[in-house]
């Protein structure tokens, strides 16, 4: 399976994926145009971190439409390299770097590997059920330990895609000021409170 940038000086060019049968959701088009309609003017120059990254399909999008830095994190040594392969076929080895890590095992080590920049927007695209379908609820618990964080700037956007039946309990400090909906997925941006 393979997709195609949608915006930016990358636009039209195409990049890897994993096999179709690989239990991966992927974001789908019509998502991922809404929300870069929707980041397209605040991206040039911006950090951009995406956690639950599979093949690294919103952060590219993000380095085509300006972004000066993306970290990708996916714990897959399968989505790690596909990502990894799209960073050096588009070319974005100066400003894209992959990181092999459970996401759920907390965000402490990230500082190290960031070298001192600090993010302004974090997409998480976690899955929604296990290999048993079992549905998965993992955006609260990534907020709180992004509440944590002191990697994000005062004004970091954290957006997340997830299943419908999945209504985030917001930890203290955080405020959901949008939400999109797509067939059964939301996607959610959440900032500090102000």
């Amino acid at each position: 399976m393979s997709l195609r940038i949608l915006s930016g000086r990358l636009k039209g060019r195409e990049v890897a994926s994993v096999p179709a049968d690989f239990p991966l959701r992927p974001i789908s088009s019509r998502m991922k145009k809404s929300l870069f309609d929707i980041l397209r003017p605040l991206l040039p120059g911006a950090c951009f971190l995406e956690l639950f990254s599979g093949t690294g399909s919103v952060g590219l999008e993000a380095a085509s439409l300006g972004a000066k830095k993306v970290f990708f994190v996916d714990k897959d040594p399968l989505c790690a390299a596909v990502a990894e392969k799209n960073i050096r076929q588009l070319s974005l080895a100066d400003c894209a770097e992959v990181c092999r890590f459970d996401v759920l095992q907390g965000l402490a080590w990230l500082p190290y590997r960031l070298r001192g920049e600090r993010v302004d927007f974090v997409f998480m695209g976690p899955p929604y059920r296990d290999v048993r379908q079992t549905p998965l609820f993992y955006v609260a618990p990534v907020l709180r330990d992004l509440a944590r964080s002191e990697f994000l700037k005062p004004d970091a956007w954290v957006i997340a895609q997830h299943h419908k039946k999945e209504i985030p309990e917001i930890p203290g400090g955080w405020e959901l000021f949008r939400r999109n909906k797509y067939g059964d997925s939301f996607i959610s941006f959440f900032r500090r409170e102000r």
